[in-house]
C-alpha cells in the first residue's frame, strides 16, 4: 500500500513538474554557437582556461566539455554555449 501510494505521489510529481522545467528552459534557452579546442595544456584546469578563453572571444557565455585527454600535455574539445 505504501508503496503505491508513494509511486502515485512520484508521477504525479513529473506530471506538474515537467510543464514548468519547459517553461524554464523556454525563457532563458541556451544555443551551442560553435566549438573550440585545444592542444598542449600541462592541466585540466589549464586546458578548461584555454578553453574558456577562446570561448569568449567567440562570445560565448559558457562551454560544456565534451573530450579531453592525453599523458603529458593535453587535448580537449568543447561547445561554445550562448544564453
Amino acid at each position: 500500500m505504501k508503496k503505491s501510494i508513494f509511486s502515485a505521489a512520484m508521477v504525479f510529481g513529473l506530471v506538474i513538474s515537467a510543464p514548468l522545467m519547459a517553461a524554464a528552459s523556454s525563457v532563458n534557452p541556451v544555443v551551442v554557437i560553435g566549438h573550440v579546442s585545444v592542444i598542449g595544456a600541462g592541466t585540466l584546469d589549464q586546458a578548461e582556461q584555454m578553453l574558456n578563453n577562446k570561448a569568449r572571444a567567440m562570445g560565448g557565455d559558457a562551454i560544456h566539455i565534451t573530450s579531453m585527454g592525453g599523458k603529458n600535455k593535453l587535448h580537449a574539445t568543447a561547445e561554445v554555449l550562448k544564453h
